[in-house]
């Protein structure tokens, strides 16, 4: 019976993730940073984000550096314990993100950042071990904001909201 009950528990768990899913990839998700000084440049759109590692967001082309740290910062922050999401491959977060004009979005990404995201109910001196190999706990910025604005090209994918 304790079987029974362990699978009935395990195939609600799954329904629930999945319509967890589904409601959060249908909508777009709109930021905006709090607080007085906040630029009109702190804003984005969510692109894509599935609930797994990766969220894809828009910001407008006339982003600072700065401003794109604090907005890849935020976004993480304010997702990496999402319910439904996914860290099958590792306890890290990738926000992603593309210049925005018209609805379209850059070809390329202007700057990405790897979040470390910590388990709820702690990390073994093993798993801490393992997080130095693979990496550590720190997040990682890779900022190209300037090359991609020199080559910059749009294709029609994404950027619907205007960040």
């Amino acid at each position: 019976m304790s079987m029974v009950r362990r699978e009935s528990h395990r195939a609600l768990r799954c329904i629930t993730m999945l319509a967890a899913a589904v409601s959060t990839s249908a909508s777009c998700a709109m930021g905006r940073s709090p607080g007085p000084g906040a630029g009109a440049h702190e804003s984005y759109a969510v692109i894509r984000d599935l609930n797994d590692s990766v969220i894809d967001i828009g910001v407008n082309e006339t982003i600072t550096e700065n401003e794109l740290r604090s907005i890849l910062s935020r976004v993480a922050a304010s997702h990496q314990h999402d319910p439904a999401r996914d860290y099958v491959f590792g306890p890290y977060l990738m926000v992603r993100a593309f210049l925005c004009r018209d609805g379209r979005r850059s070809k390329t990404s202007v700057g990405s950042l790897r979040h470390y995201v910590p388990r709820r109910d702690g990390t073994s001196e093993t798993e801490i071990q393992d997080l130095d190999r693979m990496g550590g706990t720190r997040d990682t910025f890779v900022i190209h904001l300037e090359e991609t604005r020199i080559n910059l090209e749009f294709i029609e994918d994404g950027c619907s909201e205007r960040p």
